[in-house]
Order: structure tokens, then sequence, then C-alpha cells
């Protein structure tokens, strides 16, 4: 994993590369060490996948009559954000880990979701000036606009969810804790996070 994020294309400065270098040899040196990368660099490159995902899915679908189309756009969308992230916080999995990573992350985030849109309703609101701040008035009923605002949220929440899931699969900031525990706050972290990637990157 040190290894990939010291080739790999992040914000990492190189004198920080070079430093990770030298303590490959040290785990609890290098864990350390990964922990501030994670913290200072690697997490800012996802929120910008994130949030770069988020937004594509939110105007594509707010705008689209065609619900097959929709559909597409939002799975094809949000498997390449997963993938992304995978690669930028530089896990390099079998196909097979890959693909029972995505099956994990959209089934808690759909179920979690589902369970939570209730309570999301004002704030959705105030999401969709973020996502179509941009474009010009479209003239789209408030349904379909919010529609989109829900879909990038829930975009949002996987990527958030992705992150986390990786964060616990190298033991970051998660030491000590069981997977009912991670999971755990993975579940109440993520909407909050989730929020606050689109309340900032759409200022």
């Amino acid at each position: 994993m040190a290894k990939n994020i010291i080739k790999g294309r992040n914000s990492v400065p190189d004198d920080v590369k070079e430093n990770l270098r030298t303590l490959m040899n040290d785990r609890y040196k290098l864990r350390t060490e990964l922990n501030n990368i994670y913290d200072k660099y690697i997490k800012k490159d996802i929120n910008k996948i994130i949030w770069a995902s988020s937004l594509k899915v939110a105007c594509s679908t707010g705008i689209s009559n065609n619900s097959i189309f929709d559909a597409f756009t939002t799975i094809i969308t949000n498997a390449r954000m997963i993938m992304q992230i995978v690669i930028k916080c530089g896990y390099r999995p079998t196909y097979s880990k890959l693909g029972k990573l995505m099956f994990k992350v959209f089934r808690n985030a759909l179920i979690a979701y589902s369970l939570e849109t209730s309570n999301l309703a004002e704030w959705l609101v105030n999401a969709c000036s973020k996502f179509f701040k941009d474009l010009p008035a479209i003239g789209k009923p408030v349904a379909a606009i919010m529609e989109g605002a829900a879909n990038g949220f829930l975009t949002a929440r996987i990527g958030v969810i992705t992150r986390k899931y990786l964060y616990s699969e190298f033991k970051i900031h998660n030491i000590g804790k069981n997977s009912e525990e991670v999971e755990t706050d993975i579940y109440k972290e993520s909407i909050k996070e989730a929020k606050l990637i689109i309340d900032e990157s759409g200022a």
C-alpha cells in the first residue's frame, strides 16, 4: 500500500513520499506516517473524487427524463468512483475483492439511505443550490431536481462509506475496534461526512 502511495498520482508532496520510503522497514512508524498522510492529503483527494461524482449524478439524473438512463448513469458513476477511491488509497485488490467491496458498500449505503431519507428532506432543498448553481434555469419540476439532489447525496454517501471501509481494511484509525464497532462508526459518520463534502465543495 505504501509503495502505491509513493508511486501514485496524488497530492502527497515528494518530500513526504521520500520520508515514507525511508520508513518501509519500520511497520509502527510507517503506520503512523500513513495515518498522517491519509488525514492530510489522501482524504482531500478522495473528497474531490466524491464531489465530482456526486455532482455528475445529481445533474445527470436531475435533468434527465429517462429512468433507464438515470439508473445506468448512477451505477456506472458510482462503480467508477469506488474504483478511483480504491486506487487513490493505494489499494490494488483482485477483481473478486473489489466486487465484494462494491457489494458491501452498495448494500449498506442503500439500507442506511432508505432509513434516513425522511430526515434529509430539508437539507436536500439546500443541497439543490449546491448541485445546480452553475446550470441555467432548466425548467424542471421541483420533484425531479430533488431526486437529482437525493441521488447526488447517495453517491456522496457511497464514496464516504467506501473510504471508511478501506481505512478499516488497512486498520487505519480503528486500531482496537472490532468489526461491529467499525460498522457502527461507518453508519453514524457517513451521513454527516457526505453532507459536509457537498456543503463545502458546492459553496
